[in-house]
C-alpha cells in the first residue's frame, strides 16, 4: 500500500521552527487520514476521503511557505545578497506610481515612507503581504515566493509540469467539486496511489523549502 512521505530534516535557524511544526503536523494528520481510508468499506467515502487529503496536503504547503515569510524573510534579506537583490527590485517596483503610465514615483508612498520611523522595515512589511495576500495554489505562485528566498527552482521541483498538474487536480476539487464536465458529469474517480503520489510531492516540495531557507539563514 502507499504510504505518506517521511519527513526527516529539522532545521537549526529559529525562523523556521513553525514552518516546520507546520508540516509535520501536517503529515501526521495525512497519515491519520490515510489509515481511515483502509478501514472504511464505501468507495465514494473513500474518494472523498482522498479529496480531503489532497486539499488539506496543499493548505499545509501554502501555510508553511506564509508562515515562513512572515518568519524569516526579513532576517534573510539583511543576511543574503540574492534575497536582498529581489527586495529592491519589489521596491524599486513598490515605489512607482500605479496610475501613471510612465516611471513616475507615487509621491503619496514615499511620504509614507519617508515620514514613517522606519523606512526599511515599512517595506518589508509591503513585500510580506504582497507574498502572502493570495492563496499559494499554482507552480508560478511557489516559484516565485522562492525567488525572493533566493531559492533556485530546480532545487525544490524535479517535476515543473507535474507539479502544475497537481495544482490543476486541486482546482477541480475546490472550485468545480471536482465534476467531469466533459463526460457524464459524474465526479471524476480519485485513486488512492495518484491522491498519496500528489500529496507526497507537495511534502517533499515544503521539506526542500524550509532546508533551502534553512540554509541561507542558519550560520554555524
Amino acid at each position: 500500500m502507499p504510504e505518506i512521505f517521511e519527513l526527516t530534516f529539522k532545521p537549526k535557524s529559529k525562523e523556521l521552527e513553525k514552518s516546520h511544526l507546520i508540516i509535520n503536523e501536517c503529515a501526521l494528520t495525512l497519515n491519520s487520514l490515510l489509515s481511515i481510508h483502509h478501514e472504511i468499506e464505501n468507495v465514494e467515502e473513500k474518494e472523498d476521503l482522498l479529496r480531503a487529503m489532497f486539499v488539506f496536503a496543499t493548505g499545509g504547503l501554502d501555510s508553511l511557505i506564509k508562515q515562513a515569510i512572515k518568519d524569516s524573510l526579513s532576517n534573510l534579506i539583511e543576511v543574503n545578497e540574492g534575497a536582498n537583490n529581489m527586495f529592491e527590485s519589489f521596491v524599486e517596483k513598490e515605489i512607482q506610481d500605479k496610475k501613471s503610465d510612465d516611471l513616475r514615483i507615487d509621491s503619496k508612498l514615499m511620504a509614507k515612507l519617508l515620514t514613517s520611523a522606519n523606512p526599511r522595515e515599512e517595506l518589508k512589511k509591503r513585500l510580506e503581504y504582497h507574498l502572502t495576500s493570495n492563496s499559494l495554489q499554482s507552480k508560478d505562485q511557489i516559484l516565485k515566493v522562492a525567488s525572493f528566498f533566493d531559492v533556485p527552482s530546480n532545487s525544490i521541483v524535479t517535476d515543473f509540469i507535474g507539479l502544475q498538474s497537481i495544482f490543476l487536480e486541486r482546482n477541480k476539487i475546490i472550485h468545480e467539486m471536482d465534476i467531469n464536465f466533459d463526460g457524464d458529469r459524474s465526479r471524476n474517480k480519485r485513486e488512492i496511489e495518484q491522491i498519496v503520489n500528489f500529496v507526497n510531492t507537495l511534502l517533499e516540495l515544503g521539506e526542500k523549502f524550509i532546508k533551502e531557507v534553512d540554509s541561507r539563514l542558519y550560520v554555524a
